[in-house]
């Protein structure tokens, strides 16, 4: 049986990295979220931005907007006085300056997003090394190899493979450049891990880049032991993509993440389980390829608090009942087979989708493998 394992933001929050909701709070303890205080605490004050994947969205689209034609009339109106925002301390000031404002406020969200989630604690204090063990345990006995495919931006998985009494090897696809002494992407070829024979290869494909992830002028994509955003004038630029709502556009074709991305799609087509952890299926295209893996028979296992209505919801396109969504909160196992009682838009009757609705805890992480672990066995 090939089994991949796929975790979201959730299969971080046990090594204490919010997810983007719990993030957003965090912002507006550090800077209030007083409306007309100023320009990012009215942001943060805005009820339409349930997490920080809003807000940099919004952030984005501003952007965007200011080079389309209906953005250049607001500048122009702006520079002519005729368009004013009022602020609490600091009276009524121009349009203009709000939109010049925009990239200060990109970049202090950009720089939260790096103190947030950089991998700052030893494996000691860390219950990193607890939790990913179980799992990988359950990994193994299925698998000579591990594969996991993440979202998320930290450490947790290099960290934990690197301790010293783990028998695993962690093949990210950044290979040892022997003259340099750096670790720089081997363009998608995984292929130099084949000289491992003593430990576990685990597979990591990390989906939006990592923190610690930089262009050097010189020596291209490389992987380096800094996660700030750098100092050294020879670095570049930083390779993750920031959580929005429509992360795809960041990649656009870009190394490294087509490369990536184009062994996720390979991966989907060829296993036969994958195991969803913390995710909550906003990325379109992943969403995209969960369905074609369903389509074809594989049995896909969600595991989150609110993993039902996130996949019948974003995945399925159906809007609940209030009748529908208390039941769904209630039940913290269930199994959606064909189109799920004819709700959904697909006539697939292939569809084997395991929802437990749990929390990934220390405590919980022994539990939820007693109840993975007979899905791994029933018969094809």
């Amino acid at each position: 049986m090939k089994i991949a394992l796929f975790l979201g933001a959730g299969a971080s929050v046990p090594y204490g990295k919010p997810t983007t909701a719990q993030l957003r709070d965090k912002l507006i303890n550090k800077y209030g979220n007083t409306e007309g205080e100023g320009y990012l605490q009215t942001i943060l004050a805005c009820p339409l931005f349930e997490d920080v994947e809003h807000i940099l969205q919004n952030m984005k689209d501003l952007t965007l907007f200011q080079n389309k034609l209906g953005g250049k009339f607001l500048n122009w109106m702006g520079e002519r006085n005729r368009l004013i925002i009022g602020t609490r301390n600091q009276g009524n000031r121009q349009y203009t300056d709000f939109v010049n404002n925009l990239n200060d406020i990109k970049s202090t969200l950009e720089k939260d997003i790096f103190e947030n989630y950089s991998w700052d604690k030893d494996e000691s204090d860390n219950p990193a090394s607890q939790i990913l063990s179980q799992i990988f345990d359950l990994l193994k006995k299925q698998s000579e190899n591990i594969v996991v495919f993440t979202t998320n931006y930290d450490r947790a998985i290099e960290e934990f493979c690197s301790g010293n009494d783990n028998n695993y090897f962690c093949v990210d696809g950044f290979k040892l450049h022997q003259d340099s002494g750096r670790f720089l992407w081997n363009d998608g070829d995984y292929s130099y891990a084949n000289t491992i024979n003593d430990k576990t290869k685990v597979f990591l494909y990390k989906i939006h880049g990592s923190l610690n992830w930089k262009k050097h002028k010189n020596y291209g994509i490389e992987r380096t032991t800094y996660e700030r955003k750098p100092d050294d004038p020879n670095y570049e630029e930083d390779f993750l993509i920031y959580p929005t709502l429509s992360p795809k556009e960041e990649a656009n074709g870009r190394k490294p993440y087509n490369e990536i991305l184009k062994n996720f799609d390979d991966s989907m087509k060829d296993i036969d389980v994958c195991i969803i952890i913390g995710f909550s299926f906003r990325d379109d295209h992943v969403n995209e390829k969960f369905e074609e893996f369903v389509d074809r028979g594989g049995i896909l296992i969600a595991i989150s608090p609110n993993s039902q209505y996130d996949f019948r919801t974003r995945v399925m396109k159906h809007e609940p009942t209030p009748e529908e969504k208390e039941k769904w909160d209630k039940s913290t196992f269930s199994r959606l087979t064909g189109t799920g009682d004819g709700v959904g838009s697909k006539n697939s009757v292939n569809w084997n989708i395991k929802s437990l609705q749990k929390k990934l805890e220390t405590g919980t992480v022994k539990k939820l493998i007693q109840e993975i672990e007979p899905i791994l066995s029933e018969p094809a």
